[in-house]
C-alpha cells in the first residue's frame, strides 16, 4: 500500500488535485496543524481550563475574603473569561468566522461552489481511488460493511492540508494495529502510555486465566435480577448486528474460537449496555459498548496520544 501511495504522489493528476484543494481554502491557516498541548485544550480556547491550571480562577472570589464590602468590590473587578471572545480560538477557526461574517448571504453559494470543486477533484482521482482500494487494502478491510473510503482523495487532502498523520490512508487500508506500540500521529495531544506495552504473546503467557475470569464475571452480572432487562437488550442488539452482517456469530463456544483463530489466541471482551436519554421522558437501553481497555487495551496497545 505504501509503495502505491509513493507512486501516486508523483503523478500530475495527484499534484493537480492537491493544488485544487489548496486553491479553495479561505485562508493560509487551513494549512498545517497546531497540536493540542494539554488534555483540556478545547476548553483552553475559552480560558476556563487555562485559568484553573494557573490557579487563577477568574470566576470565583478567594475564600480568604471575609468582609461583605470587600467581597462585592472584588466581584465588580472580576474579568469574565470571555471578555475578549475568540482570542484563544485557533487561527483557522477565527478565519472561518471572519469569512462567514464578511461574505454574509454569499456563503451558501460559495460553499456550493467549493463542494462542486471537491467533487471534480474526487472524480479526477477515481482511477487511483479504485487502485488503492482494490490493490492496496487488505482483504478483511475490503470485506467491511459500509466502508469504501476514497483513499486517493483523502491523501490529497492530507498533503494539501499538511496534516501530520501522513500515513492516514495506509492505516485506513490495512487497518490500524490493535496491539503493540502505535506510532505517533502528531494530531492529538502527546500522552504516552504510562504502562509498558507488552506483546500479545507475553500477555497470554502471564495471564492465562483471563477468558475464564471474564466469562465468570459476565455471567455473574447477567444473572443478577436488576440486570436482566439490560442483558436481554444487549443480546437482542447483538443478534440484529449479526443478521445485518456487522459481526459474525460464534455458536460453538471456545471450540469454534480455537478452531478459527488458534488455540489460546483469543481474548474475549465484555459487552455491556448503556442507558442513553431519548426525547421522551423514558430512557432507552442501547447496548453499544465493548470494554476493550481495562486490561487488553491498556496493556497491549500503547500510543503517544489518546485513542479517538
Amino acid at each position: 500500500m505504501a509503495a502505491l501511495v509513493a507512486v501516486m504522489v508523483t503523478l500530475p493528476v495527484f499534484k493537480s488535485a492537491v493544488s485544487g484543494i489548496r486553491e479553495i481554502m479561505i485562508a493560509p491557516s487551513g494549512i498545517g496543524h497546531v497540536r493540542p498541548a494539554a488534555a483540556g485544550s478545547l476548553s483552553d480556547w475559552f480560558g476556563l481550563q487555562a485559568a484553573a491550571r494557573a490557579h487563577d480562577d477568574t470566576m470565583l472570589i478567594p475564600a480568604t475574603v471575609k468582609d461583605i464590602g470587600e467581597h462585592v468590590q472584588k466581584a465588580i473587578s472580576l474579568v469574565h473569561p470571555l471578555a475578549t471572545p475568540g482570542s484563544r480560538l485557533p487561527d483557522d477557526v477565527k478565519d472561518a468566522i471572519a469569512w462567514v461574517a464578511d461574505k454574509g448571504t454569499q456563503v451558501p453559494g460559495l460553499r456550493h461552489q467549493r463542494l462542486e470543486s471537491l467533487a471534480r477533484i474526487h472524480s479526477s482521482l477515481a482511477v487511483w481511488n479504485d487502485k488503492l482500494w482494490n490493490e492496496g487494502a487488505v482483504e478483511h478491510v475490503r470485506g467491511m460493511r459500509a466502508y469504501t473510503p476514497a483513499l486517493a482523495f483523502i491523501h490529497a487532502c492530507v498533503v494539501a492540508m499538511e496534516w501530520p498523520h501522513t500515513n492516514l490512508v495506509v492505516d485506513m487500508a490495512v487497518g490500524a494495529a490493535s496491539i503493540g506500540a502505535q506510532s505517533d500521529t502528531g494530531v492529538w495531544r502527546r500522552d504516552p502510555s504510562k504502562e509498558k506495552c507488552d506483546c500479545f504473546e507475553d500477555l497470554k503467557a502471564t495471564d492465562t486465566t483471563w477468558n475464564e475470569r471474564l466469562y465468570s464475571s459476565v455471567r455473574a452480572e447477567g444473572m443478577k435480577p436488576q440486570n436482566h432487562a439490560l442483558a436481554w437488550a444487549a443480546w437482542e442488539r447483538t443478534e440484529k448486528e449479526v443478521a445485518a452482517g456487522w459481526c459474525s456469530p460464534v455458536v460453538g463456544g471456545y471450540a469454534e474460537l480455537n478452531s478459527r483463530f488458534g488455540e489460546g489466541s483469543v481474548r474475549i471482551m465484555r459487552r455491556f449496555g448503556v442507558m442513553h436519554p431519548v426525547r421522551s421522558s423514558a430512557q432507552e437501553k442501547i447496548p453499544s459498548r465493548i470494554d476493550a481497555g481495562r486490561r487488553l487495551g491498556s496493556v497491549v496497545r500503547g500510543s503517544d496520544g489518546p485513542v479517538h
